[in-house]
């Protein structure tokens, strides 16, 4: 058993020995390539091209995105139809060409440590005679201050300010033309907007002199009548339109499915004849597509919200009717508490204004064709008659203690609020009763 322990002990101390030397190698091939390193602070400049004569840029990393210079335009390889920013991608070029070191690192013999290796991104620029000059963005430095950067000259490394190089980090999705494209806004007559089962929100330009906030926009079909729209809440859904941006870049019209584009959720039509299509979400963003475009693209889901989530009650012209008092000769209002009649004068316009200014429509019913079946006798009924012996009649049935319905030009659809109504009435009583004594 002796002999045993000895021999084991023995052998464990002849491998100590081998390893010793090893270790000690070991440590001297690395002292030796910290030795080699040479560190200056010094500033040289990186570029020596002439930054006009660039015909053709390729960034390579993850993806690998190839700019061909065409005219005055930057020619995807892959996505012949994809428009670029020219100055973003000019400013790749400028960044380049005006590179300084504030440090350099000579004979580097391992500069995967430096985060330049197989996955570190390379830009290289092409003139026209074809000549070439790549770069390699590796690691920060620790103090987070700088980048470290190769060439393809030498294995010699450079460290440029961190805010510098941060253009050169830039995607495809940086680099595309964010606008969409779509008809001028002078030019808008007609906005469709469907939601998925839902009926169709349809905006159109009014062909007639609107009244004072209401002036531009009317809707059409989503009520049973035309209404008014008001058109400064109508802008914001404009403006929303107008910021549509191209976030992200997807791909192709293809698989729409995948991104539930064969069945929108949201689409937007302008002039009968534009489209934009909005998808699924995933995340924060929402896929999209538009008529006039070949490709997908994504968009921040914030940026919809206004569309999505539009309601046409609060749009409408909450006023039931406004006369054409040019035309007007009277205006009768019955109630419980007795008939009034409004021969129209100048004295008396305030006080049909204040009945116009009053019946306002404040809700929509949840089951309109159940009212219109029920003959129901109004509480409230004004009479709007007019020089030409035409009249426009509207009605207020009792229906709880909040709402009247309405009843216009035999159509029900819309409540109005009782106590919007009862001030009017009180109010007008004491103007009446003040005037007569």
């Amino acid at each position: 058993m002796r002999n045993k322990i000895g021999l084991v002990l023995c052998m464990i101390g002849l491998l100590g020995i081998i390893a010793i030397p090893y270790y000690i190698k070991t440590n001297q091939i690395n002292e030796e390539n910290i030795q080699q390193e040479i560190v200056e602070n010094t500033q040289i400049n990186l570029y020596q091209f002439d930054q006009n004569n660039i015909s053709r840029i390729e960034i390579k990393d993850e993806r690998a995105l190839i700019l061909q210079k065409q005219d005055e335009r930057w020619v995807d390889s892959e996505y012949a139809d994809l428009d670029y920013q020219k100055l973003a991608v000019e400013e790749i070029i400028n960044t380049i060409s005006s590179l300084e070191s504030t440090q350099v690192i000579y004979e580097v013999l391992d500069q995967k440590k430096y985060g330049i290796d197989d996955t570190a991104r390379i830009i290289t620029l092409y003139d026209a005679d074809n000549n070439n000059y790549t770069l390699r963005l590796g690691n920060a430095t620790l103090d987070k201050s700088g980048v470290y950067l190769g060439t393809h000259l030498d294995e010699t490394l450079y460290v440029v300010k961190s805010q510098v190089v941060q253009t050169l980090f830039q995607t495809r999705d940086d680099l595309i033309e964010k606008q969409v494209e779509r008809p001028l806004e002078d030019n808008w007559q007609d906005i469709q907007v469907i939601k998925k089962n839902e009926p169709i929100i349809h905006i159109q330009k009014s062909q007639q002199a609107g009244y004072k906030d209401y002036e531009t926009w009317v809707l059409e079909g989503f009520f049973k009548q035309t209404h008014e729209l008001h058109t400064e809440d109508t802008q914001d859904i404009i403006n929303q339109i107008l910021k549509f941006e191209k976030d992200k870049f997807v791909g192709k019209k293809e698989n729409l499915v995948q991104y539930g584009l064969d069945d929108p959720q949201l689409t937007l039509i302008l002039n009968n004849k534009w489209a934009i299509k909005f998808g699924i979400k995933e995340n924060e963003w929402v896929y999209f597509m538009t008529s006039d475009d070949p490709y997908i693209y994504k968009m921040l889901e914030e940026k919809i919200d206004v569309m999505r989530h539009i309601k046409p009650i609060t749009l409408i012209r909450k006023q039931v009717y406004i006369p054409d008092y040019s035309k007007l000769n009277q205006v009768v209002l019955s109630h419980p508490e007795g008939t009034l009649v409004l021969e129209y004068k100048k004295e008396v316009g305030p006080l049909i204004k204040l009945i116009q200014d009053n019946i306002c429509i404040e809700a929509v019913l949840q089951n309109p064709e159940i009212e219109e079946k029920q003959e129901r006798k109004a509480e409230i009924t004004i009479s709007y008659h007019f020089e030409e012996g035409d009249a426009k009649t509207i009605e207020l049935i009792p229906y709880d203690n909040q709402f009247y319905i309405l009843r216009s030009e035999g159509i029900i659809e819309f409540a109005v609020g009782k106590q919007q109504v009862m001030s009017m009435l009180n109010t007008l009583n004491e103007t009446i009763k003040t005037s007569s004594q």
